[in-house]
């Protein structure tokens, strides 16, 4: 029951967060303290992430499906119509020829699917790499008393 309470109270949380950067990020963003945790910061990134490139991927998917089904008729009209032109020739090889070219699931499903199975794994390559950049840009820039976990906060929200 625990649990249960702590996973709704994330989510609540997750949900709070992200309206606020949303709607409001200026506030948001003021009132982000750069000390104390990463965990729940990278944790957010990560999911934030995830959910994006999942929801990329059904888009995608559906997108790719209706131009699928669009093209389809396009090519039995125009086996058809090749038909009528050529009486000797049969359309259903051409239709065939031409839906190999678009049934072909697997690999298209794959590096679609591969993209949400690997996003947490890119996201935190790239929090580190934005987060050096950030370090070294804002020692460099402001001050001096910019810390890697203060920087590291503040990609993950960004």
């Amino acid at each position: 029951m625990n649990a249960i309470r702590a996973v709704a109270g994330l989510a609540s949380r997750f949900f709070r967060v992200t309206a606020e950067l949303l709607f409001r990020p200026g506030k948001f963003f003021e009132r982000l303290s750069l000390e104390g945790g990463v965990r729940l910061p990278v944790l957010y990134a990560v999911c934030t992430h995830w959910l994006a490139a999942a929801l990329a991927y059904g888009w995608e998917g559906a997108l790719l499906a209706r131009l699928k089904a669009g093209l389809s008729d396009v090519f039995l009209l125009l086996g058809d119509a090749h038909e009528l032109g050529h009486p000797g020739r049969d359309s259903v090889a051409l239709q065939e020829a031409l839906g190999a070219a678009f049934s072909d699931h697997l690999l298209p499903w794959f590096w679609g699917a591969s993209s949400v199975l690997l996003s947490p794994f890119k996201t935190l390559a790239t929090l580190a790499w934005a987060t050096g950049v950030l370090f070294v840009a804002s020692r460099l820039l402001i001050s001096s008393q910019v810390t890697f976990r203060g920087s590291l906060r503040l990609a993950c929200f960004a």
